[in-house]
């Protein structure tokens, strides 16, 4: 049939209504194809009722009719192309209309008892399709989708018959009504149905992984390359960063299209003075260009004991930790200062008005069997957390941002303005500001970050701009060899030593003991290897319309 390739890429990724349940239809179109009076009408108003299919759109049903008749238009009879639309609008309110002539209102009938039945199928797949529904409408609070859920519940049931048709009826009404009872039932006993709140989705990460590689292989990326940003991006989830993951996923390939990002480039040496380098990264995806840029500086280090690497233009490079972890892999201390050049969101102490970077910096020591990893931003929080909170994950704290009026605000709105529920977020639409944290302490490393991996190292500072467009980040990073130094063994003794120290202070908790920086990273990534990563259902969203705009397979979740 045309189009079946593109009908698929739409239906990929849902949770119930995704092309399984159309081949579920078409195998119920086969079986009762004698009794129906346009077969192929039939057929048509099953691969396209839920072409279009969005849980916060009132238009599905319209939508989805325009579209069968916008492709099929050319291809089948006009007549039978209104009748394939008819049964399409049908679903609306699962009624057959009236006026209809009598072989389409039959035809219609047959049609939509199709569509339902899933509700008279055994216990076990029935429960499915409920808990697969709920996935669907994740974006909904779970006491509010009990309420309304339960409703729809009661309708279904009030309908006498539920199915309009004499077959179906026979096969599907009796079991149907006890599936719709017990799921009632569950909806309406205190402690609500037994089955997981899906305002997060969990993901596995190896099929995250492959899906946001795909993602990156679609708009141009190399094979290596695409692999080097979906693992870091993952890798960020993984340790708990949602706010350096996936969630930057569509932001990235808007950049890409804009031009602001490139496919495919190196880091371009400028300066090589031996155990200094300097880079332009030539606005390649800085996953990729920053974790080479890193390598050089390991190489450099390795062969004089210490090394400095400026490097600038860089792509949002993410969680800088990752580099720091990079160096450690080698048994090399950095350290790491970041600025983001273009990029005006935290107000400095004392200031409402915008003009540090979030500025992170990291530091690694790589201590045997304890490494340890600092890894902030110099702002009260990155602005990945404020994305994450406006994707209705973790909220921000009360004072995380500024207004222009000098009030503490933790609303995402005061950063991005007006935003969508499920789309971009534009952080220079805001009238407030980010906080550094710790008053002067952070506004002023925030400084220091600028002038070191902005202006030192030529690629700009956050400002002044006239806008927001473009970024860059730049990266002042230092590498020593404890090896070279000569004072490895003391090093690794005292340093061991010392930490045990610092982690015996008796704790606040009994239950909670003083950690080490990259400890909670480390507990993360194995509950969350072992467990999925869990994703807001707005950020999942719109990874999977990225994913299927670009004809990527999704994974079902």
């Amino acid at each position: 049939m045309p189009h079946e390739n593109a009908l698929k890429a739409l239906h990929a990724g849902r949770a119930y209504h995704g092309w399984q349940h159309v081949e579920a239809l078409l195998a119920l179109w086969r079986e009762y194809e004698g009794i129906l009076h346009d077969a192929e009408a039939v057929r048509l108003a099953i691969l396209f009722h839920d072409a279009v299919y969005d849980p916060r759109r009132s238009d599905n049903e319209r939508a989805s009719a325009a579209l069968l008749r916008d492709w099929m238009a050319g291809t089948v009879p006009p007549a039978r192309l209104e009748a394939a639309a008819a049964m399409v609008l049908a679903t609306e309110r699962h009624a057959v209309p009236e006026n209809l002539p009598p072989e389409l209102a039959a035809d219609t009938a047959s049609f939509l008892d199709m569509d339902l039945s899933i509700l008279g199928a055994e216990p076990g797949r029935f429960d499915a399709y409920d808990r697969a529904i709920r996935q669907e409408y994740a974006h909904v609070p779970a006491e509010a989708y009990r309420t309304g859920r339960a409703a729809i519940l009661r309708r279904l049931l009030a309908r006498d018959p539920i199915f309009l048709t004499a077959p179906f009826r026979a096969r599907f009404e009796d079991a149907a009504r006890r599936n719709l009872q017990a799921a009632l039932t569950r909806f309406e006993s205190p402690q609500g149905p037994s089955m997981p709140d899906y305002n997060t989705v969990n993901v596995p990460a190896p099929a995250l992984e492959d899906m946001i590689r795909g993602i990156f292989l679609a708009i141009g990326c190399a094979g290596e390359e695409a692999g080097d940003i979906a693992s870091h991006l993952v890798g960020s989830n993984l340790a708990g960063h949602d706010s350096h993951g996936v969630v930057r996923v569509p932001r990235y390939v808007d950049w890409h299209k804009a031009g602001y990002l490139h496919a495919g480039r190196k880091p371009e040496v400028v300066t090589d003075g031996g155990a200094f380098l300097l880079l332009d990264a030539q606005f390649g995806f800085g996953h990729a260009v920053t974790k080479q840029g890193v390598a050089m500086g390991i190489a450099r280090a390795k062969q004089h004991g210490a090394a400095v690497v400026a490097l600038r233009n860089s792509g949002h490079c993410g969680r800088i930790g990752t580099y720091a972890e990079q160096a450690l892999a080698e048994d090399l201390i950095s350290i790491h200062f970041v600025n983001v050049a273009g990029s005006f969101l935290v107000a400095p102490y004392g200031g409402v008005d915008r003009r540090f970077s979030t500025a992170p910096i990291a530091i690694g020591v790589p201590l045997e069997g304890r490494p340890v990893v600092l890894d902030f931003a110099t702002s009260l929080v990155a602005e990945g957390k404020v994305l994450v909170a406006s994707n209705g994950g973790k909220p921000l704290p009360p004072d995380a941002l500024i207004e222009p009026d000098g009030r503490f605000s933790g609303d995402p709105h005061t950063l991005y303005g007006d935003y969508p529920q499920v789309g971009a977020r534009i952080p220079g639409n805001g009238p407030g500001a980010i906080r550094a944290f710790g008053d002067h302490k952070g506004s002023g490393l925030a400084l220091m970050c600028e002038l070191l991996a902005g202006a030192f190292t030529g690629g700009g500072t956050s400002g002044p701009r006239d806008q927001r467009g473009c970024i860059a980040n730049g990266l002042l990073s230092i590498y020593l060899s404890p090896a070279h130094f000569g004072t490895e063994a003391e090093f690794q003794r005292m340093g061991r030593e010392y930490l045990e120290w610092v982690t015996g202070s008796r704790p606040i908790d009994p239950a909670s003991p003083v950690m080490l920086p990259g400890e909670p990273e480390k507990r993360s990534r194995e509950k969350r290897l072992r467990e999925g990563l869990p994703l807001p259902a707005d950020i999942w969203e719109d990874l999977r319309r990225t994913a299927t705009s670009l004809g990527v397979a999704v994974p079902a979740v």
